[in-house]
């Protein structure tokens, strides 16, 4: 299934890495039993990237880095390629900093992605 996702998205243009990362998601949702936010989401996608509302080769970028906190633009992409880069940067903010108590916030949506 992972294969087949992401086969879609390449077809489409998406950047192979991204379209490992949505493939990787969608499908890891569904056997984690959190279907709205599996495979069946494709065709949304899909739909975005025909009407031209998904970047499918964005240039994703750091705009403000303050340090602790850092503003990306995602460039219009797919939401989790972009996700995944900013829990990155909100990681190497995390350590970067010196305090006592370093936290990171984050939706359950996006939990999957800060698994490495």
């Amino acid at each position: 299934m992972r294969e087949w996702v992401k086969r879609v998205f390449i077809k489409l243009g998406v950047l192979v890495d991204h379209a490992e990362i949505v493939a990787d998601v969608l499908v890891t949702a569904d056997l984690m039993s959190i279907s709205s936010n599996g495979v069946q989401r494709v065709g949304r996608y899909v739909g975005g990237i025909r009407r031209g509302n998904v970047n499918v080769k964005p240039s994703i970028r750091v705009l403000r880095d303050y340090g602790a906190t850092a503003l990306v633009d995602g460039d219009n992409c797919l939401g989790r390629p972009v996700a995944l880069y900013a829990m990155r940067i909100a990681k190497n903010c995390i350590t970067s900093i010196s305090s006592e108590k370093k936290t990171c916030y984050a939706s359950p949506s996006l939990e999957l992605l800060c698994e490495e």
